[in-house]
């Protein structure tokens, strides 16, 4: 198994055609071959990397304050994304229900 990582996919619109298809390959065919892809995206810089969405069945949310721009992102006015803990908490839906997480103080 290969994880593959990207840190700003609001950075897309930077790239060249070749690169973009190459990536939708990765992104399609990119988990039946072993390969993840685990990307991140400031939610203030959407822009052109909404359209890419739909290539991707897990979504796992931090701390959004704007709530108009949280509903953007998961289509649901429920998931209070407002009050999750910064850098603490994430969110994610199953089914129709939003499950919260705590990441670990290890120290």
């Amino acid at each position: 198994m290969v994880l593959f990582f990207l840190d700003g996919l609001d950075k897309i619109s930077e790239w060249d055609e070749t690169l973009k298809s190459q990536f939708r390959w990765l992104l399609m065919r990119g988990p039946s071959r072993r390969v993840w892809p685990i990307l991140t995206l400031n939610s203030t810089m959407i822009g052109d990397a909404k359209e890419w969405f739909s290539l991707f069945k897990t979504f796992i949310y931090g701390k959004i304050s704007n709530p108009s721009l949280a509903d953007v992102l998961t289509g649901a006015g429920r998931a209070n994304l407002g009050a999750l803990r910064e850098g603490v908490q994430f969110s994610m839906k199953e089914g129709n229900h939003w499950l919260r997480f705590w990441i670990p103080n290890l120290t």
